[in-house]
């Protein structure tokens, strides 16, 4: 049975905030998966700081030392244990510069040292690899307001940890983009030096729907050759994995559940074997325009994307009406993907991994079923260290064991998951401040690990029923 954790990672010290807590993002130590960081975005102003764990996930400190107001974040370690941060604070509210910043100790108060800034940027993503042996490579994906329309961009450190890194800016996009590229540009690396970056290529947006293309790049050697290595049939830099898929993208769009679309585009790449590679996207081609997750894959390092074997359909696997998608490869090339999908009106947060080879037959865990809380984020993250899963997701944080049916109620933890704030601790399900006082809901950021069942010595004693 696969070990499941799932915690409000909200700590005590922070119990009377009612603030919702969206855009949430996670960093694991790939050489120490007890220590990882949090970030999440939350309303009030001076908001720029994160949370740590060093026992892996089972409690969480806060770190909100940064100056500046928060708008989008990304992070990750190096093998060195050096966390990486990219930060895009906003001065003004509509445009934002991206300012990375590292430290070797998550506790610091800073300020934590600066080694690049980009302005005008949106949505920046952080990947930080550093093989077997080595120096931390740093690659940060964002979409560059300031160099449209081709607008999809990577910046590439060779050694994160040098006295003054040194970063080379890459603009991936070789094809006509109108108005702009979008805005999720997603970094992946290998230790044989192979590095993918999934992106989409905007062709047409006449501001209710977008017409893109989902497109990946690759470089052989790190980042030396610009992500020039894969080519289309059309003879440009990038594989066209799908072209012309329509997107709903317009200020005040229904959307799904309140949730704005048009963010889900995460990429893997299996640790044994950098030739397959894992895509998701979401679109809205399901039926009557629904929109829908597709994942698919490739054996030949993006070349081509082969169909399901059992269907012949290009996807091996779709989700109608779900979003925040996020994948990864664990060490025995396991596949992860967690997802959000509303069903009957709640928010259903699904953990899958494949069962065999083929990519075609997944597992099922429903980490939560949660009410709708309008928007709630446009991006999660999903990271695998060794056998394991780690990864956060928004949700309504009402404490009722009924809403995490992965983690069913202990007299250690009656309300299912995990919860560091005060709570009751049996019916009616409620969030408490300090003295007692009933709060209101909000959205929090929910930590979870998938354990697999053949690692050693598990964590907690929390077992979850495989759907």
């Amino acid at each position: 049975m696969t070990v499941v954790r799932v915690v409000n990672m909200i700590p005590a010290v922070l119990t009377n905030e009612a603030f919702p807590n969206w855009q949430p993002s996670i960093a694991v130590n790939p050489a120490n998966a007890n220590e990882m960081a949090i970030m999440a975005d939350t309303s009030p102003p001076g908001n720029t700081g994160y949370f740590f764990s060093y026992d892996r996930g089972q409690s969480w400190q806060k770190n909100f030392t940064q100056t500046g107001d928060l708008v989008d974040q990304s992070s990750g370690f190096g093998t060195s244990g050096e966390l990486y941060w990219a930060i895009a604070r906003s001065p003004d509210g509509i445009t934002a510069t991206m300012h990375v910043v590292r430290t070797s100790n998550p506790t610091n108060t800073g300020p934590f040292p600066e080694i690049d800034t980009r302005p005008n940027i949106d949505q920046p993503y952080a990947y930080a690899f550093s093989g077997v042996f080595g120096p931390d490579r740093l690659y940060l994906g964002y979409h560059d307001l300031g160099h449209m329309p081709q607008s999809a961009t990577v910046d590439v450190c060779f050694d994160a940890l040098a006295a003054v890194p040194v970063f080379k800016q890459v603009r991936l996009e070789h094809r006509s983009t109108s108005p702009h590229d979008g805005y999720e540009v997603r970094p992946i690396a290998h230790t044989d030096g192979s590095v993918y970056v999934a992106y989409k290529g905007w062709r047409h947006w006449d501001l209710v729907t977008v017409t893109t293309d989902i497109i990946v790049a690759r470089d052989d050697d790190w980042g030396n050759n610009d992500f020039k290595d894969l080519t289309d049939p059309d003879t440009y830099p990038g594989r066209r994995v799908a072209v012309g898929v329509p997107i709903v993208d317009y200020e005040g769009a229904p959307g799904l559940g309140g949730q704005r679309l048009n963010n889900d585009l995460s990429i893997a790449v299996d640790p044994t074997n950098s030739n397959t590679v894992y895509l998701v996207w979401g679109d809205n081609t399901g039926p009557q325009s629904q929109y829908r997750l597709h994942v698919r894959r490739s054996l030949d390092r993006g070349a081509t994307w082969l169909p399901n074997p059992a269907t012949r359909l290009p996807d091996l696997l779709t989700v109608n009406n779900a979003d925040l998608a996020s994948i990864a490869i664990n060490s025995d090339g396991k596949v992860g993907l967690m997802y959000q999908q509303l069903v009957s009106g709640r928010w259903e947060t699904h953990f899958r991994r494949t069962t065999d080879a083929t990519g075609t037959q997944w597992d099922d865990l429903i980490l939560a079923r949660t009410n709708q809380a309008g928007e709630m984020a446009d991006y999660t993250r999903l990271i695998a260290v060794g056998k394991d899963f780690y990864g956060v997701f928004p949700a309504w944080n009402t404490p009722d064991p009924s809403n995490f049916p992965s983690t069913p109620p202990t007299p250690a933890t009656p309300n299912g998951a995990l919860y560091l704030r005060k709570t009751t601790l049996t019916a009616p399900w409620r969030l408490l401040d300090s003295a007692g006082i009933v709060l209101s809901g909000s959205v929090d950021p929910f930590f979870y690990m998938v354990q697999d069942e053949t690692t050693p010595d598990p964590p907690t004693n929390l077992t979850a029923t495989v759907r």
